[in-house]
């Protein structure tokens, strides 16, 4: 007799079938998120496209030695959140060196946000020295 014998399987092959079928129902809310968009400077003003769990680096140009440093100053957390705290990365060993300061944020909401990042020192009043502007939707 040709074929698989389902009597020596008994109740575990509708069990195995029903765990095949929630894998496969489950693989959508599963799929693999959009890769991370990373922008520096040159994107100030422009409109960037996400989707509900992608990732969003920034990547600026700063100095904290000098007291200036780049400060989150807009953004709806119901769209887009920060995650974790901004890292720098000196552009060399030397004391007081400039570098980069690396910022991370991930789409968790649809929606419309406007993300401003000002590079300034928080004891002063004067208006930043570098803004940051961006126009996030997500989809």
């Amino acid at each position: 007799m040709g074929g698989i014998r389902i009597g020596s399987w008994g109740w575990r092959a509708p069990v195995m079938v029903g765990w095949l079928l929630m894998g496969l129902i489950g693989c959508e809310e599963n799929s693999p998120v959009a890769p991370s968009l990373v922008f520096g400077e040159e994107a100030a003003g422009q409109q960037v496209a996400l989707t509900v769990g992608q990732e969003l680096v920034l990547r600026l140009e700063g100095n904290p030695s000098t007291g200036y440093d780049w400060e989150l100053a807009e953004l709806d957390t119901s769209v887009v959140v920060q995650q974790g705290e901004p890292r720098f990365s000196p552009g060399s060993n030397l004391p007081g060196a400039s570098g980069i300061e690396t910022w991370r944020f991930r789409a968790v909401g649809r929606g419309r946000t406007d993300l401003r990042l000002v590079y300034r020192r928080s004891w002063e009043t004067e208006p930043p020295l570098r803004e940051l502007p961006l126009h996030l939707s997500v989809s």
